[in-house]
């Protein structure tokens, strides 16, 4: 008799699982840039496990190509069903076009850059001015609009892999990468390269992930599950395996910061909320171009 009871249960139990299977809505994430395992990215397990959080079950999948930022936000306004879902750096622009979910990601660390510089170029050696210096920035990127505000000179470059080029060659001064992707990316596309050592730009902002504006829904879930995930500490826990080492890193280094205006930043960017933004290490010494 209890073998029929259990028989039965795990049938159950079977069915539920298939129905919720059939009901599940796929989401389609737009891939990095790089060819990691992108089921390991780090967004991507952030939005995997706050979706978990809903009872409508998601599925993710990733997108069939890589695509410049400016086509994944046209893909997504348009509703072509190529991509549902992409994690970027804010703007007023963004905002208008696609939903934010207004938990940032990263705690603002796309906001601290890093030089990725020639080492065996000028730049390193001689006094440093905003004439005498060329950043290159992705062309669709709001950084480019940002320095650019901020009286910097910028080449804009269409393709990714270019801009490390454009460095190596001697073509631009140096390429400004955030905290939370210059390592990977001088260890796997940039080994030719240098982290400047002395140097840190810093300007406000938020990642978020968008939806389009129409997909309530799935912005809705999102923001629940991030919220969640805050609550019970499993956001940070994640944050820590991803970038503690990083972080540690950096706060035994001793740099100077240039603190930079963000005009592209929305005034609803949830800058009121300590317990979303990392702070600065305090030794860092605030200088002026």
């Amino acid at each position: 008799m209890r073998s029929v009871f259990f028989t039965g249960l795990a049938l159950l139990l079977l069915a539920i699982q298939l129905l919720a299977a059939v009901n599940a809505r796929t989401v389609i994430f737009a891939l990095p840039y790089d060819n990691r395992d992108v089921m390991q990215d780090y967004h991507v397990q952030l939005l995997q496990k706050a979706l978990s959080y809903s009872t409508t079950p998601y599925i993710l999948q990733p997108a069939k190509e890589t695509m410049a930022q400016s086509r994944v936000l046209r893909e997504i306004s348009q509703h072509t069903g190529i991509v549902d879902v992409f994690w970027s750096m804010t703007s007023v622009d963004r905002e208008k076009m696609l939903k934010p979910v207004r938990v940032p990601l990263s705690r603002g660390l796309l906001g601290w850059r890093l030089l990725l510089v020639n080492e065996n170029a000028p730049f390193l050696s001689t006094p440093r001015t905003k004439q005498n210096t060329l950043f290159v920035q992705g062309h669709d990127w709001p950084d480019s609009q940002i320095l650019k505000a901020n009286g910097y000179k910028i080449h804009t470059a269409n393709d990714y892999h270019s801009m490390f080029t454009m460095v190596e060659k001697g073509r631009v001064n140096a390429l400004p990468r955030s905290v939370i992707e210059i390592a990977d990316e001088h260890k796997n596309i940039a080994a030719k390269l240098f982290i400047a050592p002395d140097l840190m730009l810093y300007y406000p902002t938020a990642e978020y992930f968008f939806v389009s504006n129409s997909d309530t829904n799935l912005a809705a879930a999102i923001e629940y599950g991030l919220i969640e995930m805050y609550k019970d500490g499993s956001f940070n826990a994640l944050f820590e395996q991803r970038y503690g080492t990083i972080l540690t890193q950096l706060a035994q280094q001793k740099r100077k910061v240039l603190k930079l205006q963000n005009p592209l930043l929305p005034t609803a960017t949830p800058l009121d909320k300590p317990e979303y933004w990392q702070p600065l290490p305090g030794h860092f010494e605030q200088i002026n171009w």
